[in-house]
């Protein structure tokens, strides 16, 4: 518990040999790489992301990481969809530039053109429009000009409020057939009841951890026990704890990077309560997430057949009002 003015000292006492969970903060982890008490212990970080070389050899992940998310919906529009030129739209804040530059990433490694990128101020709507209208690439006239934008989704990384309001002002240039992608921060938007301009997210889609409709055996055994309360926090845990138990006890007194990697191939094969993991050979940790479209009352699993036939009534809806 990094809330304890001690946890260092506790940390430092365990036996070599000790498997840990956490820290779900960053900067608890850097103090923990820094004091050396790694060495012959196995942590499993409830962070998105390590440093470069850390993962699989100094540290590994069990939370869900940028470009589990940037994956999902990526993979989703190229490989359900068809689409393969798609934009950015993002924040400038920490947050957002780095979601960008994973998307860019990954964009490239999946064979899918990021055509545009544009920054905007995470705060001072009031641009917003003249910002979407240069973004879209359409001159402000009354009333506005049809745009015609080479790509064909947008990468939206910012908290569902705010990206409600910049759907809306794509909306405003008649731009109704993006496919407009989010991150897991419009779940915890939609979550608490912010389903604001919702109707502007009919091609809308974003990953979860949490499977809200069909639940796993993993995650049956779970609601049980928690009398149908549970949700991703305690899935975490539920799940962390139990592939802990399957990775038994080293035969030393520590843990080699190589040993650990070994016993993980067989220890995530189980009945996972939240989205599965996967490890591969070098600890590198890869999350399979469930996808969820907005609705006018919350978020609903995403049906790859509904979610095009919606898309080309949109883009036939769209090219009828061009020609008329």
């Amino acid at each position: 518990n990094t809330d304890d003015p001690n946890w260092p000292q506790q940390l430092a006492a365990l036996p070599k040999g000790t498997i840990i969970g956490g820290p779900l903060q960053s900067a608890a982890f850097s103090q923990i790489k820094s004091s050396g008490v790694l060495a012959g212990r196995a942590m499993f970080t409830f962070l998105p992301q390590l440093d470069p070389g850390d993962e699989g050899r100094l540290a590994w992940r069990f939370y869900t990481s940028g470009k589990d998310q940037v994956d999902a919906v990526l993979t989703f529009c190229r490989d359900s969809l068809g689409i393969v030129s798609v934009s950015s739209l993002y924040p400038d804040d920490n947050y957002g530039r780095r979601m960008n530059d994973t998307f860019r990433a990954e964009a490239a490694a999946l064979g899918v053109s990021v055509v545009k990128d544009q920054v905007y101020p995470s705060s001072g709507q009031e641009s917003w429009n003249n910002l979407a209208a240069g973004f879209l690439g359409v001159r402000k006239t009354d009333p506005p000009m049809d745009p015609n934008p080479v790509f064909q989704a947008v990468f939206m990384p910012d908290s569902w409020t705010n990206s409600a309001v910049m759907a809306a002002n794509i909306h405003y240039f008649m731009e109704d057939r993006q496919v407009l992608m989010g991150t897991t921060i419009w779940e915890q938007g939609l979550s608490k009841g912010q389903n604001m301009d919702a109707q502007y997210f009919s091609l809308g889609v974003f990953p979860s951890a949490w499977n809200y409709t069909t639940p796993t055996p993993g995650q049956q055994s779970l609601q049980a026990a928690l009398a149908g309360k549970a949700g991703f926090w305690e899935a975490l845990g539920y799940d962390f704890v139990r592939f802990a138990s399957r990775l038994g006890s080293p035969e030393g007194d520590a843990w080699t990077p190589e040993a650990l990697n070994s016993r993980i191939a067989s220890a995530q094969s189980m009945n996972w309560s939240m989205a599965q993991m996967q490890w591969d050979a070098g600890g590198q940790c890869r999350q399979f997430l469930y996808l969820y479209t907005p609705t006018q009352t919350s978020f609903a699993p995403v049906d790859p057949n509904r979610f095009r036939a919606i898309l080309q009534s949109i883009r036939d809806q769209h090219a009828a009002r061009v020609k008329a």
